[in-house]
């Protein structure tokens, strides 16, 4: 592909590769076509479903929370869009919770598994029980339902 492009072509590298990843690509770019531009522009996820979750275990419903959020300053009109979905019970992926949980894994190992991105290893661990329960295939958002199963009874 690389070879493909005309000179002064830019590639948008928007896959989430990892940091030796992308340094490979990069490398093999300055080698081999020093005159393409390389741009990174990962796409950025959600945590749209434990706020869908929580709202449940309070007696709220997704509606409302879609409500309540859905044209304020802290949601994106891409969070927004998956908050409707979540509250319609739409888990098809957009984008699959296995792709998501190698995105957070890459994070993780970019971080050197530092103690002080815990918070980030808590959401890996929560993903890997999601996948292990079978929703891999499925929406990242269908966490929801892992958080709500373990509401009501333990896995």
């Amino acid at each position: 592909m690389l070879a493909a492009l005309v000179p002064g072509a830019v590639w948008v590298q928007m896959s989430t590769i990892g940091v030796a990843g992308i340094q490979r690509v990069a490398a093999m770019v300055a080698a081999e076509r020093p005159d393409v531009v390389l741009l990174v522009a990962s796409w950025r996820g959600g945590g749209v479903a434990a706020s869908v979750a929580l709202a449940g275990r309070l007696g709220l419903a997704a509606e409302l929370v879609v409500e309540a959020l859905g044209g304020g300053p802290l949601v994106s009109s891409w969070q927004a869009a998956k908050l409707q979905r979540v509250a319609e019970g739409e888990f098809s992926a957009q984008f699959a919770l296995s792709l998501a949980l190698k995105d957070v894994r890459l994070a993780l190992q970019a971080a050197d598994d530092d103690d002080r991105f815990a918070a980030l290893a808590g959401l890996a661990d929560e993903w890997q029980q999601a996948v292990d329960a079978g929703f891999g295939g499925q929406d990242l958002t269908v966490v929801t339902r892992l958080l709500e199963q373990q509401g009501e009874a333990p896995l």
